[in-house]
Order: structure tokens, then sequence, then C-alpha cells
């Protein structure tokens, strides 16, 4: 079915991309409107929550509603949780994805695999035309390695390894990783409350 017009509250291709993936990949024709707003200032909060609400906020002060944001990071328990909440921006606030990836492999090197255990999360903030707030999450553990392997270049992805499949989220298909990933666990849950709570049957 046809679903009505939403906001996500982000100006990265990458997200958007994943994000048209997974409905599309549940059969669902959304139409999913990028941020009119660059939104770099306003990601600046100390949590992942905040930072999503902050976004979805924005927005929604605006007038762009009903609206969704996510934010995600890659967390490294040895190392107090960096990245972290700073993931996106760990190495500097013009970083890119290749400079965040070399700054974290450099951090690491020295360290043996089992030091290196990490985990994405990814929390999406969600509010209706009410002005009604709710959370979603979404989580995945592995590795991180002083590689890079595959041809996908999202992020932290080419040196996130995936045990289950002895993969980095690099080597493996959009299609596949929107199974799998942090982000499609937050957007099933998401799904899941839009179908029950908010009245839209997929």
């Amino acid at each position: 079915m046809k679903f009505p017009e939403i906001y996500a509250a982000t100006n990265n291709k990458n997200k958007l991309e994943e994000f048209f993936s997974f409905f599309v990949s549940h059969g669902i024709e959304i139409s999913i409107k990028a941020s009119p707003i660059r939104l770099e200032n306003v990601e600046n909060a100390l949590t992942l929550e905040e930072n999503a609400f902050k976004k979805a906020y924005f927005l929604f002060e605006e007038g762009y509603k009903p609206v969704f944001s996510d934010d995600t990071g890659l967390f490294l328990p040895f190392l107090d949780g960096i990245p972290g909440v700073y993931s996106s921006r760990f190495a500097g606030n013009n970083a890119t994805y290749s400079s965040n990836r070399r700054k974290l492999m450099e951090l690491l090197k020295e360290l043996p695999i089992e030091k290196r255990r990490a985990y994405f999360k990814t929390v999406i903030c969600w509010i209706n035309l009410k002005g009604e707030v709710h959370y979603f999450q979404g989580k995945v553990e592995g590795f991180v390695l002083t590689e890079e392997r595959g041809i996908h270049n999202f992020g932290y992805d080419p040196i996130f390894l995936y045990p289950p499949l002895g993969k980095t989220f690099g080597e493996i298909t959009l299609e596949y990783k929107n199974r799998i990933s942090h982000r499609s666990k937050a957007l099933q849950s998401f799904m899941e409350f839009l179908e029950t709570y908010e009245s839209i049957h997929f």
C-alpha cells in the first residue's frame, strides 16, 4: 500500500538509500522526503537518543511532519565506547568516512582482536502529527579490523567484521545488510509500531 508522506531528518544519502531499500524489501511503497534543511549544527548532543530527537524535533518545529530521525554510533567497550556518539565526526568536524576509519584503525593497530570487540547501535526517533515522540533501537555486535575489506564505503562498514558471516559490512550487499544490521533492526521495530499504534496497515 502507499504510505503517507513523511520526512527523514537526514541529509545523508547512504542512510536514505538504506531507508528506501528496507521498506521496498518489505513490499512497502513509502514516500520519504529528505530533510530540506542542513542539520550539521543540530547533531551536537551527548547520546544517540538526544541527537535523534534534536534532529527530528528541529524539522517538526519548522513544519515538516510527521518526521523520523536516525542516529547511529560505533562503540568499542575496551576504549570506553569511542567513537560512539562522535562516530560521524571522529576525525574532526569535516571528517570523511575514510578519515574516520583511518583514525580508528591507527588507534587500534596494536590491539589484539579480542580487544577490538565493538557494536553498532541505531536509535530512531519518530514524531507523529500530534507531536508524540517514540524511540526504536537496533544493535549488532562484531569486531573492528585494522584493514579495510569490501567495496561498500558507507561509514565504518569496511572495517566492521560481522562474525556470523565472517565478512565486513563492506563486503555484503545492501539488500543483505538490511536483513541483519543495527539500522534494519531499528527500522523493523519502527515499522511494526506504525502498523500497530499509528493505524497504518501495510
